[in-house]
């Protein structure tokens, strides 16, 4: 196999462990996002957590205004908000009026959170504990399986 073949095929083995961990949650990334469409929720958690929001510098603003939302519900930061988040950021590169220099910025911030943030379990949410554990077996059945087929 090349090389170009495998990382595909780990990518694709890695996004089925993704979702085998949503089914096992019962949170799929769309139920994760049905939350934001509700106005007062998303107000709560600003008051309640203002760090889950990174800003955004429109063009004739001089101020930052709070626009990705990097956690989930509870408050603790999400990969799937945080990639959703990065998708957004990238939809808006070469975007009039958003400030490019500080988009950049964003970006680069929301990628370090998700790849920092991609192998850390939570401990302090047990649900969320008992999913990173079944998710990091999971990887490890993953795993054994790749180094079968070399």
């Amino acid at each position: 196999m090349s090389i170009n073949n495998e990382k595909r095929i780990e990518k694709i083995l890695h996004e089925l462990v993704r979702y085998a961990d949503s089914l096992l949650s019962g949170m799929t990334p769309e139920k994760k996002l049905d939350w934001l469409k509700n106005k007062d929720a998303r107000r709560n958690l600003f008051e309640e957590h203002p760090e889950c929001f990174l800003p955004i510098k429109q063009m004739d603003a001089m101020n930052f205004q709070p626009f990705f939302i990097v956690c989930n519900r509870t408050g603790t930061t999400d990969l799937d908000m945080v990639r959703t988040a990065i998708n957004l950021c990238k939809k808006l590169v070469n975007n009039k009026t958003v400030c490019q220099i500080e988009l950049t910025k964003t970006l680069k911030k929301l990628i370090r959170m998700y790849t920092s943030n991609s192998g850390i379990s939570n401990k302090s949410n047990p649900m969320a504990y008992s999913n990173g554990k079944a998710t990091n077996k999971l990887n490890s059945v993953l795993n054994g399986m790749q180094s079968q087929t070399r």
